[in-house]
Formats: C-alpha cells, sequence, structure tokens
C-alpha cells in the first residue's frame, strides 16, 4: 500500500516536471519570437518600409510603402481574427483590403516576415 503512494507521488512529480519544462521551452521561445520581431520591425522601418491603415465598420486595409513582404490581420468582435495572404512588395506603395468582419472590426495589424 505504501508502496502504491509511493509510485503514484513520483509519477505525479514526474508529470509536474514535464510540463514546468514544456512551459519553459514555450516561454523562451515567444519571448526569442518577440524579440525577433522588434527587430525585423525597426530593420523594416529604418529601410524605408510603412504603411497608413483605415479601419471601418467591418472593413479596412492597409497602404504600405516600401518594400518588404506582408499581410494584414483582423481584430474581430465575436469571432475568430482574420488574416489574408502573404504579398511580396518590391518597392512603391500598395494598397490592400483588409479581410472583412461579420459583426465588427476592432483593428487592423500588417504583420510582416
Amino acid at each position: 500500500m505504501m508502496e502504491t503512494k509511493l509510485n503514484k507521488m513520483g509519477a505525479l512529480r514526474g508529470a509536474a516536471g514535464t510540463i514546468l519544462g514544456a512551459l519553459a521551452i514555450v516561454s523562451l521561445s515567444t519571448a526569442q519570437a518577440n524579440a525577433g520581431d522588434s527587430s525585423g520591425a525597426a530593420a523594416l522601418r529604418s529601410s524605408g518600409f510603412s504603411c497608413k491603415k483605415s479601419v471601418g465598420n467591418t472593413g479596412g486595409w492597409a497602404e504600405c510603402t516600401g518594400k518588404a513582404t506582408w499581410r494584414i490581420e483582423s481584430d474581430c468582435v465575436a469571432q475568430a481574427d482574420l488574416r489574408n495572404g502573404w504579398y511580396g512588395q518590391s518597392g512603391g506603395t500598395v494598397r490592400r483590403s483588409a479581410p472583412e468582419c461579420r459583426f465588427s472590426m476592432r483593428k487592423i495589424t500588417v504583420e510582416t516576415r
């Protein structure tokens, strides 16, 4: 009986260690990704890539100037966020429509890679 309790406690400690290890890896990966995003955004700004955005009730647009690969994310109310496909822009100014929300749009974000 005592041996069974000890085995269960050991298994719980092992599971807790696995979960904590996984959380640490995810946290580290997220921190590295965020650090990469901020330096990438700074590099894009310094290279002359910039965007103007406009949001209406259920739709919007982004007009970007410069060179980058980008897409628009629509932050929708009462539904999942929507994204359009990646667009490789080699220069100049391009205006693209944001994916339309069914009910209402909070904001749009221009994502780059």
